[in-house]
């Protein structure tokens, strides 16, 4: 759920100082619970990391394949010298990592490095490269794996949801507009996990392909367009009612979706 977010006063990524501004009240507000922060390669910054390690808290950031590293004994040397090729994975503990093979960078850090294999014809354009404090590569892997999460939202917000991208309002505006959206957003996806907890969210997100196992729709999509599904299915009440006259072999499931579309609206 977003919690906090700012809007940029100059162009380009976040520097250093923007990034510490913006996650310094979050880690004040979850002071109470073990915060792991995920970042991509905008939030790559050894600086950064070395800043969370001071607050106490974890981190898993993508590092650039530029970026240089020097284990034990060993001289400075690019992450792309590794030789990182699809289906390896490896693990480097108490490394230094710097930009400039010049500086002597901080330490200690980890490296969880993987570039998965082919499945089903796809193949990852690269390997991810994580600078961590966790101690084990899988822990690190499946931490990294749930930041994700952060673009299916930007999907939601935009072209699946809110269309925030077509707002164009001042400054001021759009944080009225965020607010707006992260409360209304965090509502749905409350909603949608509910309606996963009854089970009836398979029919809001039926999976209509043939030999497609998993659902298109998120939560959040289930959570914000359930009520509409549910008033369309009851309004066709007296329709429904001859289908299941005309059609007694599907007269279970049909009663099965006025049911569903019922506690859907008790939920909603």
């Amino acid at each position: 759920m977003p919690l906090n977010w700012t809007l940029l006063d100059h162009p380009g990524n976040s520097n250093l100082e923007d990034q510490q501004l913006l996650l310094s009240p979050v880690l004040s507000l979850l002071s109470a619970y073990r915060v792991v922060v995920l970042g991509d390669r905008e939030f790559c910054s050894v600086k950064l990391a070395n800043w969370l390690r001071s607050r106490k808290a974890g981190f898993c950031l993508r590092l650039k394949i530029s970026e240089y590293i020097r284990q034990q004994g060993a001289d400075f040397r690019s992450l792309k010298s590794l030789e990182l090729q699809p289906g390896m994975s490896m693990f480097l503990g108490g490394v230094r990592v710097t930009k400039n093979r010049k500086n002597k960078g901080f330490e200690p850090f980890n490296i969880a490095c993987i570039w998965k294999r082919k499945i089903r014809n796809m193949q990852p354009g690269e390997g991810w490269y994580i600078l961590t404090d966790r101690p084990k590569l899988h822990e690190a892997l499946e931490l990294y794996a749930d930041r994700w999460g952060i673009e299916v939202w930007h999907k939601d917000v935009k072209s699946c949801g809110y269309h925030l991208e077509e707002v164009r309002v001042s400054q001021e505006r759009m944080m009225r507009v965020l607010l707006l959206a992260s409360i209304a957003w965090s509502a749905a996806m409350l909603n949608g996990l509910q309606l996963e907890r009854i089970g009836v969210d398979k029919y809001t997100g039926r999976v209509q392909e043939k030999q497609r196992r998993l659902r298109r729709h998120s939560p959040f999509r289930v959570g914000q367009y359930a009520w509409h599904w549910a008033q369309a299915v009851l309004g066709l009440g007296d329709w429904l009612d001859n289908l299941i006259d005309t059609c007694r072999n599907k007269a279970r499931d049909y009663r099965r979706g006025l049911r569903a579309a019922r506690l859907m609206l008790s939920v909603t």
